[in-house]
């Protein structure tokens, strides 16, 4: 093919850009550097990236491009009728930012003539020519084939033979650059449109680092993407299944989740970025290396992408918005070959029963299963038969728990039993089920190796501390229980005894392939002591239990990483947890068929195995599976590249996610960018924003879209999957979880182990029946707390909650909670913590959207009454709020109050002002006057609590200043409450 350049057209943007854009034709030769112009209306064009939505998740955002032709003529109409006869890849478009050179080429795409609609009416009208960037689409194209299992099973470099696919036919047909004649694509001919920029190496490439591209030194197979191949016992392929179908699409989603990519069509390239190395990036500068084709190899471009945001080159006009994202726990991933390994869900009761927890196949190698489960035994108070100034405590009950794990195929049952080592043995018995006797609490014995620490180490501790006034310890817990050295208990009705079931163990290698069904038969046998002082540990009555349930905090099986890849069929899920804010979202990242070689395989092998491994080049045409961890950058420890996609993703999100929504003017502005903004001139540093969807209008040069906040924090992140550990530090299964694949045995205390996701814990004791209206806190809160958030007091152990509600929003580190006045019923002591109400998360979230209003204006008067343009409609105030000056008004969106005001005035003579609030276009004053200090040029302040409004409330801002003041640009931040009215 040969495209001639057939119609173009001009506009130049309100910031001064001059756009070309171009319409090029298949086989035209009439234009030459002269062709038809064309027409535009309005915006002229306009882009949208469709990741709006504040999805960071690896992927491609595609782009759609609208171009308003203005038809006025029968040349006109010709050319709409002839793209749409024509079909794909008859007429492309390139849009330059400036004069037209390949250096200023902004966008370029093919036209779709698909789904247009072209108005039944005379000259003139407007028609929307669309055309796409194509990778964004390419999930709409057919699966393409493999010619063989050698094909399927090739090795193949990222860069070159995936991502440089698109320049050519040769499985797309999307055709989008690398022609060196007759501009046979949407990029220029012999124009480098790939630019690929990425940061993780592997554990003995260190040499690499800043010295190539990682995207072209590691390989992938393509037929990872594709149904396995069945063989015959004699290694004749089985028919069916279509093994040697793919979709591109699915090998381009699956290499930017396996190195964490984003990629989009950006000033005049396909990027494909590692968006964390915009972190702590003040100029957000990237190492690119940019690629026209094959051929030609690659360039090495540092770029910068940070634009600040300003009121002059770069505003953000008014009705912006933030909304917050929850802080996510954790993040999954799983490496998918198939399935072996199956959970139970948090929460699910086993006691007596026989549950499914899902289906184990034979010979798929020895698993790792994580037991975790509290059993919660009831009892009447009342009921046990006490001698006098006696009492069962946490360390005087034993709790024992018969566990039946069962494997069936409806013929054959087999059991796990213990054969005296940290793994357990599938055995046979189709007469009578066979169970594994957990021991936990007082006087347990330890001769049965799943009741014994040094065998079991993850089940850290088998009894409670055995002194008289330990409350704390674990594994068997009674509450309400004595505090210290008090003298009495505390009154209860009934008491709650719960115990920690948890250890770790290695499975057999399933001999069977069946279904899994678990449960437990559990009871508890009861000792009483002295109250307040050291005795006798004395039997007492089992009294009968008014509920025991046995609920589940986790159980797996997890593939071992020593299975061979041949032979074993499993999905393995890796796993990223933070514990610096409490959080109770998680992010699963879904699947991937591509990630580390299991251990045990031939280095070299050329096997089906490779095909599910990143792969390294050794020369000679030998690419082998990677088994060396990876890291980002040249410093840090290494670790599994899925744990390291996983790790990377929770970084960002570990505070809730900022999301800034907004309408950003400049010349400067494109999906590449990094927003610097300063929401407050008086901030002393910058927030850094990341593109993640909007729509960009050529005339005005606006780009409307969502942004998320980047932030760079250390967070404490644990990790879980092969090659690395298996749990993480909470407050449930108190285990440690550290990156070098290792299982700590930790010993701590309670308080410290539920404490990690608290605000804090009260430094002064709260005495029954006394008043507060604030907790003194040991240290500093370890986050904001909001006005009317519900908070949780409870003991150092998470027992004897009650609710109470702040009065005060305090931002991390306050010494002081303040709370509305609150009478306790009982003690608390010194120790006790203040969290989150978790059910209460969604209103603080609800509570705490913020409006940015915008006003700019010129006011030239000292002393005299005015009102703000809070519209943003005008940059001119006004003396009198008439239904005419509707740009001095705003209808509010929901109910809420105004937080706060910042001025900036370009006037320097030495002034105050005065600010007030109003309704319904009203002069009279609502709620308190505002008096600022002196300033010259800046002030700000936060409004009083009763300037306040409800949905549909006209607002407005009134304001008197001593002085004029000449170029004001005011930013007023609204709050609202977004929560739905309680029914």
């Amino acid at each position: 093919m040969a495209f001639g350049k057939y119609r173009y057209s001009n506009i130049i943007g309100e910031k001064g850009t001059n756009w070309n854009i171009e319409i090029w034709k298949d086989g035209f030769t009439g234009g030459g550097d002269n062709p038809t112009e064309f027409k535009m209306q309005g915006e002229g064009f306009e882009i949208t990236w469709n990741g709006q939505g504040s999805d960071r998740s690896p992927t491609f955002l595609g782009s759609e491009c609208n171009i308003n032709f203005f038809i006025e003529n029968n040349a006109d109409e010709a050319f709409v009728y002839d793209s749409l006869a024509s079909g794909f890849q008859s007429y492309y478009v390139r849009i330059y930012k400036g004069t037209v050179t390949n250096d200023n080429i902004w966008w370029f795409g093919w036209v779709q003539p698909s789904f247009d609609t072209i108005e039944n009416l005379p000259y003139p009208y407007v028609y929307k020519l669309v055309a796409t960037d194509s990778i964004g689409y390419i999930n709409q194209l057919k699966p393409f084939t493999f010619s063989s299992e050698t094909e399927k099973n090739a090795s193949n470099s990222i860069t070159s033979e995936l991502l440089l696919s698109f320049q050519d036919g040769t499985y797309t047909d999307i055709n989008i650059g690398g022609s060196t004649s007759g501009n046979s694509n949407p990029a220029p001919d012999n124009y480098k449109w790939l630019r690929t920029s990425a940061n993780w190496w592997r554990d003995g490439d260190e040499s690499l680092y800043n010295n190539a591209n990682p995207l072209s030194a590691y390989r992938i197979s393509k037929g990872a993407f594709s149904n396995p191949t069945q063989f015959d016992e004699e290694g004749n392929v089985v028919p069916g299944g279509n093994p040697l179908d793919f979709k591109l699409g699915d090998v381009i989603k699956g290499v930017s989740r396996l190195f964490g990519l984003k990629g989009y069509l950006a000033e005049g390239k396909y990027n494909f970025i590692q968006p964390n190395e915009l972190l702590d990036n003040s100029t957000g500068s990237l190492r690119t290396y940019n690629y026209s084709s094959i051929a030609t190899g690659t360039t090495v471009e540092n770029i910068n992408t940070a634009i600040i945001i300003n009121t002059s080159d770069n505003p953000i006009l008014g009705g912006s918005t933030f909304t917050y994202d929850p802080p996510l726990e954790s993040v999954t991933l799983k490496h998918s070959q198939g399935a072996s390994n199956f959970s139970l869900s948090e929460g699910i009761n086993i006691e007596g029963s026989g549950l499914i927890a899902g289906f184990l196949a034979a010979n798929t190698g020895v698993h790792t299963m994580h037991f975790v489960f509290h059993n919660n035994i009831r009892v009447t108070k009342s009921d046990f038969s006490f001698n006098s100034n006696h009492d069962v405590f946490s360390n005087t009950y034993r709790n024992s728990c018969d566990l039946t794990i069962k494997l069936s195929n409806g013929t054959n049952n087999y059991y796990l039993q213990s054969n005296g080592t940290n793994q357990l043995v599938w055995t046979l018995n189709n007469s009578t089920a066979l169970t594994l006797g957990l021991k936990r609490g007082y006087a347990v014995s330890q001769s049965d190796a799943i009741n014994d620490p040094s065998i079991m180490p993850s089940i850290i501790d088998v009894s409670n501390n055995a002194d008289w006034d330990s409350y704390d310890s674990w594994p068997c817990k009674r509450t309400p229980y004595l505090l210290g050295n008090q003298s009495q208990p505390i009154a209860a009705d009934t008491y709650l005894f719960r115990t920690n079931l948890r250890f770790t163990a290695e499975i057999q290698e399933a001999p069977i392939s069946g279904t899994v069904t678990i449960g437990t038969s559990t009871s508890n046998d009861y000792f009483q002591r002295t109250i307040g002082q050291a005795s006798i540990v004395d039997p007492i009555n089992d009294p009968t239990p008014i509920s025991n349930k046995t609920e589940c905090v986790e159980f797996s099986f997890i593939p071992s990483e020593e299975n061979n890849g041949q032979s074993v069929d499993s999905e393995i899920t890796y796993r990223a947890t933070q514990s610096d804010v409490k959080a109770y979202d998680t992010k699963d990242l879904g699947s991937i068929a591509i990630g580390q070689r299991m251990a045990g395989e031939d280095a070299f092998s050329q096997s089906s195995n490779r095909l599910y491994s990143i792969q390294k080049d050794l020369g000679a045409n030998v690419y082998a599976p990677v088994t060396e961890g990876f890291r980002k950058g040249n410093s840090g420890g290494y670790q599994t590249i899925l744990q390291l996609v996983v790790e990377e993703y929770l970084l960002t999100q570990v505070r809730p996610l900022q999301i800034l929504q907004a309408d950003v003017q400049s010349a400067d502005i494109s999906p590449l960018k990094v927003l610097k903004y300063k929401l407050n001139p008086t901030d002393l540093d910058f927030k850094y924003y990341q593109f993640l969807g909007g729509t960009f209008k050529a005339q005005s040069e606006i780009m409307s879209g969502e942004w998320c906040q980047i932030d760079n924090i250390s967070p404490n992140i644990s990790t879980e999957g092969p090659g690395s550990a298996v749990f993480s530090l909470n407050q449930d299964t108190n285990f440690e979880e550290t990156t070098q694949g290792s299982i700590s045995s930790i010993k701590t205390q309670n308080t410290n182990y539920i404490s990690l996701d608290d605000y804090g814990v009260i430094d002064t004791a709260i005495t029954a029946g006394g008043t507060i209206d604030k907790f003194e806190i040991d240290g500093t809160t370890t986050g904001r707390i909001y006005d009317n958030q519900k908070l949780r007091l409870s003991y150092p152990d998470g027992s004897n909650s009650v609710v109470i509600t702040s009065r005060s929003e305090l931002a991390k580190g306050a010494t002081q909670i303040l709370i509305d006045s609150f009478t306790s019923d009982i003690d608390f002591p010194i120790g006790s913590m203040v969290s989150a109400l978790k059910s209460d998360l969604t209103n603080v979230k609800a509570e705490n959207v913020l409006d940015v209003r915008t006003a700019h204006y010129h006011h030239s008067s000292a002393d005299s009454d005015y009102y703000i343009p809070i519209s943003g409609a005008s940059v001119a105030e006004g003396s009198s709020l008439s239904t005419s000056d509707y740009q001095l008004m705003f209808t509010v969106p929901y109910n809420g109050f105004v937080k706060s005001i910042v001025n900036y005035n370009s006037h320097t003579a030495s002034k105050q002002s005065q600010l007030t609030f109003h309704k319904a276009g009203s002069s009279t004053n609502i709620g308190d006057t505002i008096t600022t200090g002196t300033y010259t040029t800046e002030f700000a302040v936060d409004c009083p609590s009763n300037w306040t409004f409800t949905k549909g409330d006209v607002i407005s801002i009134g304001r008197v200043d001593t002085s004029q003041v000449h170029g004001t640009s005011m930013s007023i931040v609204l709050q609202y409450n977004t929560q739905p009215a309680t029914p």
